[in-house]
């Protein structure tokens, strides 16, 4: 089980820097492949913590490449099941800190996808939730940096779906 983690590992690195370097295709396949291992470790360990996690998490990395390529359906499809994850690992862990900030962050790459295709209902459902999960994040944690970096992140994002939506005063109030 370990080597599939090392080289699913070793993929998600190698898909990263494709990305960064531009090289979507490359970095779609190698993030495909690490996926493809992190199902396969999540049926060996039984929906492990760990395997629930790293799967969400080479989602969320398939799901930026697809977004990025303009494929918004396959980046929705990728987040939705990232989501998914995240809100089992919450079900069987509860509100730990480690499992809200998880959770946001898939929200808020989810409310994200919806916003670009349009369906901004949706996106400000989703960032909402996003929301409510920093803010109980930041009375968990208090003001540290990443808390409060995340809820500025998302106040911004959700008020520009609120503008958009024609929803100055919730924007303003946001």
């Amino acid at each position: 089980s370990q080597v599939l983690r090392d080289l699913s590992i070793s993929l998600e690195k190698f898909g990263g820097g494709e990305e960064i370097s531009g090289n979507l295709t490359s970095a779609h396949q190698a993030f495909t492949e690490s996926i493809n291992l992190r199902r396969q470790l999540r049926a060996r360990l039984e929906d492990s913590p760990r395997a629930l996690s790293d799967l969400s998490i080479s989602l969320e990395k398939l799901g930026m490449v697809e977004k990025t390529s303009g494929n918004l359906s396959a980046a929705k499809e990728a987040f939705t099941e990232s989501v998914n994850l995240c809100r089992q690992l919450r079900t069987n862990l509860g509100d730990s800190p480690w499992v809200l900030r998880g959770l946001a962050h898939s929200l808020a790459y989810l409310g994200n996808v919806e916003q670009a295709s349009g369906n901004l209902t949706s996106a400000c459902s989703t960032l909402t939730e996003s929301l409510d999960l920093s803010r109980q994040l930041r009375a968990s944690l208090g003001d540290t940096y990443p808390a409060l970096t995340d809820l500025k992140t998302i106040l911004y994002e959700l008020g520009q779906v609120q503008l958009e939506l024609g929803q100055s005063d919730a924007a303003a109030a946001t």
